[in-house]
């Protein structure tokens, strides 16, 4: 195993076993990550700028586990995470703990490691909100939140944002690889709520969601920067937050 894949492992592994500041000492400090000049003067960077954001969201990822949301969120919010924007990396890699309200807050520095198949976040600055498309199939994760009743997954959407093409269009939801409902989407901002069957008590409920893809026009291909710039996407949902509620 090539040796930065090992030393992030090896600090995840610690947050897993419930030893989270072990696992801080793993990695760089965090003024050495975000301190470019710090960062180049380090051993580590020589595995290259992706390690950085990936280190930074393992950080990150470890200081939620102790209950430091401000160090979490400034561990994942600098400008070299958001420019690779490491949704699958985090999915994958990351078993991020419950979530403490049982949201997600899309975008909002710390939904790394509850979703896949999202692009890169942006805010509103006039509705203090902040928001992600997913992909033509999106996921949405939450960690043990299985009551072992019915609940209610809920989801704030903007459907103005895709194209007015007179169809009717509608979304997928599936509630751990089985279809639940298919939602009609309305060209409105509002909240969706879908009836779901009981998940076994402390189970993770995983949500499946998907949408007819449409790819934007030339102003969104030339929004992209960084790593993505140039990226052609596929877009499908708009969304501000998604969260499991009692029904």
């Amino acid at each position: 195993v090539p040796a930065p894949t090992q030393a992030i492992g090896r600090a995840l592994l610690a947050g897993l076993e419930a030893r989270p500041a072990d696992g801080l000492a793993l990695l760089p400090a965090a003024t050495t990550l975000v301190d470019d000049t710090l960062w180049k003067e380090s051993p580590e960077s020589a595995w290259g700028d992706e390690w950085r954001a990936q280190a930074s969201v393992a950080r990150g990822d470890l200081l939620r586990r102790q209950g430091d949301e401000a160090g979490a969120k400034a561990a994942i919010t600098p400008t070299f995470v958001d420019e690779l924007n490491p949704v699958e990396w985090a999915w994958q890699w990351l078993h991020p703990p419950p979530l403490p309200n049982g949201r997600i807050d899309m975008a909002g520095n710390l939904d790394l490691g509850y979703i896949q198949g999202f692009y890169g976040g942006y805010g509103d600055g006039d509705t203090k909100t902040t928001w992600r498309w997913s992909g033509p199939q999106a996921r949405l994760r939450f960690p043990q939140a299985g009551t072992g009743a019915p609940q209610t997954l809920r989801l704030h959407v903007d459907g103005r944002a895709r194209p007015d093409d007179g169809s009717s269009t509608a979304f997928d939801v599936l509630l751990n690889e089985r279809g639940v409902a298919s939602v009609p989407l309305s060209r409105s901002d509002q909240v969706y709520e879908v009836a779901l069957p009981a998940t076994p008590a402390g189970a993770d409920v995983l949500i499946t969601l998907g949408a007819p893809p449409f790819v934007p026009g030339a102003a969104d291909l030339l929004a992209q920067q960084g790593a993505q710039a140039g990226q052609l996407r596929l877009l499908g949902l708009l969304i501000d937050w998604a969260e499991l509620t009692e029904r």
